[in-house]
């Protein structure tokens, strides 16, 4: 049985606002297998944006997996045309710049001077 088979969406949850049960269930690592694909966790990050999750959840979520939001701008101009928080723009742009330079100190270490 897979986690979708047991436990809600995360986008049902988001959707909803059940944001406790969301949080316990991420925490547990009941949605370990979305969080890791970089497709599924930025399409999720989106809708967490535009359902205007709360800051601690969008949070959790980009610290998950920072490289989702390395694909595309979608959240970051969403957070933008809605008007979102200043907080709300900063957790994106500080998972991303995260992404960046863990990205970058990858490929420095590989150099050989």
């Amino acid at each position: 049985m897979t986690s979708a088979e047991v436990n809600p969406s995360m986008l049902r949850l988001l959707g909803t606002g059940d944001w406790d049960t969301l949080k316990e269930l991420i925490e547990t690592g009941a949605y370990n297998d979305m969080i890791h694909d970089n497709s599924k966790m930025l399409a999720i990050i989106i809708f967490a944006v535009n359902f205007e999750a709360p800051v601690e959840i969008l949070h959790l979520m980009c610290n998950l997996n920072p490289d989702a939001l390395m694909i595309e701008d979608t959240p970051f101009r969403l957070a933008r045309q809605q008007g979102c928080s200043a907080q709300t723009i900063t957790v994106l742009e500080a998972a991303r710049q995260f992404a960046l330079s863990r990205k970058f100190n990858d490929s420095t270490s590989s150099l050989n001077f």
